[in-house]
């Protein structure tokens, strides 16, 4: 397998908390890497450190074969990694077709070019029939879904998914289940941060698990939340029980 990114010996420090320390971690083409943990683990700071909105204390960031550790966000980008936000904030007063324009014109100075893409990538998502709504109308689903296609607009080859399941009921989240299925099918790796072991299982490769910023496992899903500390440092004892 390739790998196409790659976390080495990654550390952030805020004063004296360390809020990462240490952490290894790699993508491979065509997989669904999981990282999981308590809140305050660290998992939103690797992404922030990964896409250049954070620069580690210590350590580097490979994407590609290549040292992105020092590239501001907007390279990053341009470099085939795109990211999702725990909170969908859509573009309010711009409507959802505008809101996916504005990511797909990183790709091309042509702005019909960048409306059929945009229209094309709303309709891989199930948002097509919603073009011409605001931003601001849409429910909680259909604004996930926006974020990914916000994301998609950018024509990632890599794409880092922080929560964004939360708040959905369980049918909700199968739909977007399939859709990340259906994204990296498409030729995206992904990685997944989430809460909710169901969809962790259903769909990751492997499974990174943070605790007070290091890692303290890795593995296939099923070895991972059978590992004794991640039930004490994340599960609880209720789920070795279940």
């Amino acid at each position: 397998m390739t790998t196409v990114l790659e976390g080495r010996g990654l550390s952030k420090r805020f004063g004296g908390l360390w809020a990462l320390r240490g952490v290894d971690f790699r993508l491979e083409e065509g997989e669904i890497l999981g990282l999981i943990g308590p809140n305050g683990s660290g998992k939103t700071t690797l992404f922030n450190v990964v896409t250049g909105f954070l620069k580690p204390t210590e350590g580097r960031v490979v994407a590609f074969g290549e040292d992105i550790t020092a590239l501001p966000p907007y390279k990053i980008c341009q470099r085939g990694i795109a990211r999702t936000f725990q909170i969908a904030r859509p573009f309010s007063d711009l409507t959802v077709l505008d809101n996916v324009v504005i990511g797909a014109l990183l790709r091309t100075g042509d702005p019909e070019e960048a409306v059929e893409k945009a229209k094309n990538i709303l309709d891989f998502v199930g948002l097509y029939r919603k073009a011409r709504d605001l931003g601001k109308n849409l429910t909680t689903i259909e604004r996930k879904h926006l974020e990914l296609a916000k994301a998609l607009s950018t024509e990632p080859k890599i794409l880092l998914l922080d929560e964004v399941m939360a708040g959905l009921k369980p049918a909700e989240m199968d739909a977007i289940l399939k859709t990340l299925v259906r994204i990296r099918d498409s030729g995206v790796s992904e990685i997944v941060v989430e809460h909710v072991m169901r969809a962790i299982e259903a769909i990751c490769d492997r499974v990174i698990v943070l605790d007070y910023g290091e890692k303290i496992a890795e593995g296939k899903p099923r070895e991972v939340m059978a590992n004794g500390k991640v039930i004490d440092a994340y599960l609880g004892r209720e789920y070795r029980l279940a």
